[in-house]
């Protein structure tokens, strides 16, 4: 699990990498409060 502080929201959000990506290359995850979608790499 990696957990990340969102862009927009700010609040803490935790994926799990690559499996939660919604990009093929694994590097787009969407946050779990406001649903903006950031890039991890």
């Amino acid at each position: 699990m990696t957990t990340i502080r969102c862009p927009k929201c700010r609040k803490e959000t935790s994926f799990e990498m690559p499996r939660d990506a919604i990009d093929e290359d694994g590097e787009i995850y969407r946050c779990q409060h406001c649903g903006w979608p950031f890039h991890y790499k």
